[in-house]
Formats: C-alpha cells, structure tokens, sequence
C-alpha cells in the first residue's frame, strides 16, 4: 500500500513539473515595436494586457516568444496586416503602414484574450474593404451651443461629459479597437463659445450650462422658443473661461 502511494505521489510530482516546464516554456514573452510609432504602441499596450490576463510574462530579454513588428512589404496596401509565424517562437507582425500594424496587433490582442493561446495563434491576412470607416457624432457641447436635438434629458445630462478628458480617451480608444478611423462632430456653429469680440462683449459666454429642469422645452427642435442669452434659463455646470 505504502509503495502505491509513493508510485502515485511520484506520478503526481511528475505531471506537476511537467505542467510548470510547459507553462514556463511559454511564459515569458518579448515585444519588439517600432519606435516613435505611436498607433504601434497602442496596439502593444493591448497585446501586453491580453498577455498578462492570461498568465504570460512581458521581458524585454531573455524570451521564450517573441513578437515584432514591422511595416510594409511589397504587395500590401495601406490598413492591411499579416500575422506570421516563423518557426515555433516567432510571431511577426507586418503592417502596410502604421495602422495597418496596428489592426494587426489589435488583431493579436483580440485572439489572446479570447482564449488563444501564442502557440495555437493561425496566420492571417487582411486589408479592408472601405478605407474610411467612421461615426456622426451630435455633440452636445452646451446648452447654449446645442446639437440637432438636445432638448431631450440624454443630451442635457451628457453636457458636463463632453468636456471630461477621459470620456474622450476612452472613446477614440475603443474607435480604434473597433476598426474605425474617422469620427465627424456636429453641433450649431458654437461661434459664442469660441469668440470674444471687443465691439460686442456680450456676444461670448464663458462657461459651461445646461438648460434647467423647470423650463418648459417645447417641440421644436432648433430651440426657437429658448432665450439662449437669458441666465435664468441654464443652470452652471462647469467652471471654464472663454479663453481657457
């Protein structure tokens, strides 16, 4: 009885070091980028956060894996990508241009994290179909500046938004991620909000507001019926002066 347990602890300590020397076979991973290339880093910053969800280690030496990138090879146009392998430990990454390296690291990235792992990650090609791929954007910007229909609460609680850095980050960011590459904002011409005029004071505002609850909006749209230069009407929900 004492030999079979020593048989099966033994079995056991085998499978566990097998499991920890595969693990560390492909654990440690290097990035090799391009420099001063912004959209390349981007793309990198997402690969490394796959990567170290699902247990690899980023090491700028001494790697088990490595993956590079590079840009341009005869035949590609721009925004495409291919993902090579060469050999067991490589995986290159080839983009027609600057972006096209980075929807190929998108690319990696999205495999990763969706259970891929480096080892198992296929060779693929591909270059898109519209090269301007984009959103409309009805930007509330303020209650006296509006869009083409802010009257409603949606837009109204958005204002104080559109002025947060980080809205914005987060926004392009996942634009980005998601393969667009244009974004249109639309607003009325905010002309007060951009212009001070010596001759005509009164014509700025500083300021960001939003149009208080208790006034009554009707149906039009255009805010014909607003006093945009009537206090009472706005409440103040960011400090900020025309200048800043």
């Amino acid at each position: 009885m004492q030999i079979r347990k020593i048989h099966t602890c033994a079995a056991f300590l085998i499978i566990v070091l097998s499991a920890v020397n595969f693990c560390s076979a492909v654990q440690k991973v290097a990035i090799y980028g391009i420099d001063d290339d912004p959209r390349v880093t981007f793309a990198i910053g997402d690969i490394k956060q796959a990567l170290q969800e699902n247990n690899y280690t980023i090491v700028k030496t001494g790697e088990n894996v490595r993956i590079i990138f590079a840009i341009f090879e005869a035949g590609m146009g721009p925004q495409s990508f291919r993902i090579r392998r060469e050999g067991t430990n490589t995986i290159r990454i080839v983009g027609g241009d600057s972006l096209g390296a980075m929807y190929g690291g998108l690319e990696l990235a999205e495999m990763v994290s969706l259970g891929s792992s480096l080892k198992d990650v296929q060779e693929k090609a591909r270059k898109p179909y519209i090269f301007r791929r984009g959103l409309k954007f009805n930007i509330p910007f303020d209650g006296r500046a509006p869009s083409y229909d802010d009257t409603g609460t949606a837009a109204q609680k958005n204002i104080p938004v559109m002025w947060e850095f980080d809205f914005w980050q987060e926004f392009l960011d996942t634009l980005a991620r998601n393969r667009y590459n244009v974004l249109t904002l639309w607003t009325t011409h905010p002309y007060p909000g951009l212009v001070k005029l010596d001759k005509y004071p009164d014509i700025g505002y500083d300021d960001v507001c939003v149009i208080k609850e208790t006034v009554s909006m009707k149906t039009d749209r255009h805010f014909d019926n607003l006093d945009i230069y009537d206090a009472s009407h706005f409440k103040l929900v960011k400090k900020i002066s025309l200048d800043e």
